[in-house]
């Protein structure tokens, strides 16, 4: 049984090796619905991104900073934003795009993919292995 669990351990150990450990990205993700009042009804929660591939939108704020959210319509009534916040759930504001771009490198993400628009640019980032 020990040489079992050591046997495991050492597996783990040589898989995660040579990885760098990166900074955690917090993402939240809120969905808003109309109940059948008319009432809008918010709920908020925040997580930690893990996924190999990342979708979002860099949008001028009206500070003159950035801000990195995405917004997709689920139905009629309900709609699910997601932005990148900071551990606390606060809104996470960027300078410029370049910085944006180092910080999601910095936190292990590379850009994949770009499309700029007048107001915003969509972005598409891969997990650095």
């Amino acid at each position: 049984m020990k040489i079992l669990l050591f046997i495991l351990a050492l597996i783990s150990s040589v898989n995660s090796y040579g990885q760098k450990a990166y900074p955690k990205i917090y993402l939240n993700t809120r969905i808003a619905k109309i109940d059948p009042k008319g009432e809008m009804i918010k709920h908020d929660s925040l997580w930690i991104l893990s996924h190999q591939y990342f979708e979002i939108s860099l949008n001028l704020l009206l500070n003159n900073k950035y801000g990195a959210d995405k917004n997709d319509i689920v139905t009629q009534e309900k709609i699910r934003s997601i932005s990148i916040v900071d551990s606390k759930g606060q809104p996470k504001d960027f300078n410029s795009s370049s910085e944006f771009l180092n910080w999601m490198y910095s936190h292990g993400y590379e850009m994949k993919d770009q499309t700029k628009s007048k107001y915003k640019t969509d972005y598409t980032f891969r997990k650095i292995k």
